[in-house]
């Protein structure tokens, strides 16, 4: 990730250094809510940030309840995590990031890392897959580029 934002940078850096700071800001926060709308975009789709596919939900098996009717199965991974009002943005002239809220922050940091937690509250711990959350993909990477250019231009 290091090599993504040194790239970036390295492009941006100089053209932004002559840019007011005020005009830093704004072009930070625009970028800020195209990234963070991308990312959700890309949560929603389920892929890592270099294309491939999440590693799919271990298969469980029917389950029951107290009336005998079989529970609805979901198929799509972080309903909530991939809302844009769970994400937070904090922009500057020098820096935008992009981070969960305090709430899905340890269920997201759970999945981005594949650590290990416990099921639910009483339940056994269990090792989660690596997917990557947040990160930066190519068109991440041409987004940021078309924005600055954009914002040079006018």
């Amino acid at each position: 990730m290091d090599n993504e934002l040194q790239r970036i940078e390295d492009w941006a850096g100089g053209l932004l250094a002559k840019v007011s700071p005020v005009e830093r800001r704004r072009l930070s926060r625009k970028i800020g809510l195209d990234l963070r709308r991308s990312q959700s975009a890309r949560i929603a789709s389920q892929r890592n940030p270099d294309g491939t596919g999440f590693t799919p939900r271990k298969n469980r098996k029917r389950i029951r309840n107290s009336t005998g009717r079989l529970k609805r199965m979901r198929s799509e991974m972080f309903p909530r995590l991939k809302m844009v009002s769970r994400m937070n943005l904090k922009s500057d002239q020098d820096q935008i990031s992009i981070s969960f809220l305090d709430k899905v922050a340890r269920i997201a940091n759970v999945h981005h890392f594949g650590l290990k937690d416990r099921v639910s509250k009483n339940g056994p711990d269990a090792q989660y897959p690596a997917r990557r959350l947040l990160g930066f993909s190519q068109t991440d990477e041409q987004l940021i580029r078309d924005s600055v250019l954009r914002h040079l231009k006018d």
